[in-house]
């Protein structure tokens, strides 16, 4: 059975959308900015798929 992501986790992938950038994100909901990561990447595993595209010039779906 597939895990399912956790409310925090996707609400730490909105505000990346929202802020585009892990960093902003970070700032904006209070977490480090490798605890954001740290989440992104464990909702990417459990989707199976890369969620984000990271760049210079942030994150977009």
């Amino acid at each position: 059975m597939a895990t399912q992501p956790t409310l925090r986790r996707l609400t730490i992938f909105d505000a990346v959308i929202r802020a585009g950038s892990a960093g902003a994100a970070a700032q904006a909901i209070g977490l480090s900015q490798p605890a954001v990561t740290h989440a992104l990447h464990k909702l990417e595993s459990e989707a199976g798929a890369r969620l984000l595209d990271r760049g210079p010039g942030g994150s977009q779906p």
